[in-house]
């Protein structure tokens, strides 16, 4: 995103240049226009790269490694203690502890909602 960001800096300081000396120079519009089609070419080749990059570091990361991540930062869950056991890559199985039932269901919908899972087993408990 720092690229992009950066590009369109670039290309605001090459129009502000074009637009300064346009009136000096024939066919100066034109020259400005082709400069702004490569530099809007180039940042949009940048922007779907680094959207694939993103893409493929999500896959790399598992499905376990997706649903630990979703379950670890929920504040709901703070207390909970949950492992996560996934079956035929795409099963997740959670078993441990939660604090309520509203905890129980926010972990089970959590991983329910996580790319990558096509089902989830419950087996967590409600601490007394």
């Amino acid at each position: 995103m720092h690229k992009a960001l950066t590009i369109v800096l670039i290309l605001s300081v090459i129009l502000a240049y074009g637009l300064a000396s346009a009136p000096a120079e024939e066919g100066a519009a034109q020259k400005l226009g082709e400069k702004i089609d490569r530099g809007l070419d180039r940042l949009g080749k940048e922007l779907k790269q680094g959207w694939a990059d993103a893409q493929a570091g999500v896959e790399k990361l598992g499905v376990q490694g997706r649903v630990y991540s979703r379950l670890h930062w929920d504040k709901a869950l703070e207390k909970a203690t949950i492992d996560i056991d996934v079956r035929d890559t795409n099963v997740v199985v959670l078993k441990g502890n939660v604090t309520n039932s509203a905890a129980r269901l926010k972990a089970v919908q959590l991983a329910q909602d996580t790319v990558g899972v096509a089902r989830v087993v419950d087996n967590l408990a409600v601490a007394p």
